[in-house]
């Protein structure tokens, strides 16, 4: 069964291609631009809550995976970053002595908002809340090393990533560091961060080819030691952008001398402990929908540390007052009219139905094969075009009127177009591989020769490191953004009233995977 969906363009052309390629964001003043507020007081004063028992009581929470959601959005359960910036300091004012802030990574890369400011918006919040630390995350990487020194620069808070290291060393770039010691009354807790080693997958592999990322349970394990006897930390809590799936699969044998684990990445809620030791490990979704809190209370005695609580909250359903923060509203406005506003909020055409995230991706396959084809500097014969769904592609769209900001959040990598030439057997197993890829074909699998060379495209994401598109005679870069070519593809269709877009399952008797083909009519 086809279903088919309607694409108004009518306002599409004018306006969505302006954006796109004639108002470029002027880096250079960007990089300048530093936003006038007053960076509050201290926030963690006077000394941690001591409990009935004599304990003294602690109360780490978390965010990861935040990607850019700036913005409140009530109806999608996203409090923005005013309104968590508010709610953080509600939170705090419950043991101001002994509150802590983490950040798991992921924290820039997905809206608009934090694209066209580089993630500066963000840390400027961040500033304002005071965390107190983060470990980055795959998506940090996206724009290259640059804007991660950029932002730890302006950040007041360190960025950590021990066991990411220079390349054939066990030295720790400049813009990270192994771990922070933060002193609350007169204890000292250390706070260790890294990123999975199995998590550099998903980074392209141009971006971090001068790194190394090492084993990270080993790192930890000799880190917390450290702490605890030359650094004379009373508790020491690890921060990794690995999810907990991975985490607790690692720690089947070796658990490192840690209090609590924040883990991330896979944007899921989560909260248990590692049953060997009694470690409470937690994680949560996306966008600041949810916040960790682990609650660790340490005898001053015996120095013994337990846990008291591990769980998630949901942040625009607790039993906090949803109040913006003045200063990271003022922060955002300042960037909003010199920065966002200008692209985010151009109204480009309207939808007359939903598109689902594999319409989109399906939409994005067709565009870069077609692009490529009609490009007289080009004369491959794109016969493929492949792109991935879920990760790809953000989110959908929802009928109604379509700005330019949706279009950036369904399609937020800057990723680069690459036309492979590919063996017919590595092309009839790219048709095949089903799971989260989407493509488009104009050629079938029975037609494929399997000792003949065929062209097709993809991403330079897909093309590297352990991703599906790697096995091919030879790669072209075409310096062509995934954005910009469904941008201009819209552009070129503004003739058209309305284009009907389908998925439907490949037919072919040899077909056993679950990918999706787009038809256009």
């Amino acid at each position: 069964m086809k279903k088919t969906k309607l694409l108004s363009l009518a306002l599409i052309a004018p306006l969505l291609f302006s954006c796109n390629a004639d108002n470029t964001i002027n880096v250079e003043e960007l990089k300048a631009f530093t936003p006038t507020y007053v960076q509050p007081e201290n926030k963690n004063t006077g000394d941690p809550v001591i409990n009935e028992n004599g304990q003294v009581v602690f109360d780490f929470y978390g965010i990861s995976d935040f990607h850019g959601a700036v913005v409140d959005d009530i109806d999608s359960n996203q409090p923005g970053l005013a309104m968590l910036g508010n709610h953080f300091d509600q939170v705090r004012a419950n043991n101001t002595g002994g509150t802590i802030l983490l950040a798991g990574g992921d924290m820039y890369q997905g809206s608009a908002d934090s694209n066209l400011t580089y993630g500066n918006l963000v840390t400027y919040g961040m500033n304002v809340i005071q965390f107190d630390a983060m470990t980055i995350g795959n998506h940090e990487f996206d724009w290259g090393v640059e804007w991660i020194e950029d932002n730890a620069n302006r950040a007041t808070f360190p960025f950590l990533a021990a066991n990411v290291t220079l390349k054939g060393t066990t030295t720790n770039p400049d813009f990270v560091s192994p771990y922070t010691i933060v002193t609350r009354g007169d204890y000292r807790i250390g706070i260790i961060g890294t990123i999975g080693e199995n998590i550099k997958n998903t980074i392209l592999a141009s971006a971090i080819a001068d790194f190394d990322f090492l084993d990270e349970v080993e790192i930890v394990d000799n880190i917390a030691e450290e702490l605890r006897t030359d650094e004379d930390c009373d508790i020491v809590v690890w921060t990794t952008h690995n999810d907990y799936g991975n985490i607790t699969q690692k720690l089947t044998s070796t658990v490192p001398n840690v209090d609590a684990i924040f883990a991330a990445h896979s944007h899921t809620n989560y909260s248990s402990s590692i049953t060997s030791k009694d470690i409470p490990i937690v994680e949560t979704t996306n966008y600041g929908e949810a916040v960790a809190h682990i609650r660790l209370l340490l005898n001053p005695t015996t120095g013994e540390v337990t846990y008291k609580t591990c769980e998630t909250t949901n942040v625009l359903s607790s039993a906090y007052m949803l109040t913006k923060d003045a200063t990271i509203d003022s922060i955002y406005s300042q960037y909003a009219s010199k920065f966002i506003d200008p692209y985010k909020n151009k109204v480009v055409g309207s939808l007359a139905d939903d598109f689902s995230i594999t319409e989109l991706a399906n939409f994005a396959c067709k565009t870069m094969m077609d692009t490529i084809n009609n490009d007289a500097q080009y004369a491959y014969d794109i016969v493929a075009g492949f792109h991935n769904r879920n990760g790809g592609v953000r989110k959908e769209l929802a009928a109604g009127t379509l700005t330019f900001g949706q279009v950036y959040e369904c399609f937020p990598f800057d990723n680069e177009i690459v036309i492979l030439k590919v063996l017919g057997s590595d092309l009839a197993r790219y048709l095949q591989a089903g799971g989260n890829y989407s493509f488009y074909r104009l050629i079938e699998l029975s037609q494929i020769d399997r000792s003949a060379s065929y062209y097709i495209v993809t991403t330079d994401f897909l093309s590297s490191g352990t991703n599906p598109y790697t096995s091919y005679q030879e790669i072209i870069y075409t310096k062509m953004n995934v954005r910009d070519v469904v941008v201009d593809e819209m552009k070129s269709l503004s003739g058209v009233t309305s284009i009907g877009c389908s998925t439907s399952s490949i037919s072919d008797d040899d077909y056993s995977g679950s990918a999706f083909s787009l038809s256009l009519f």
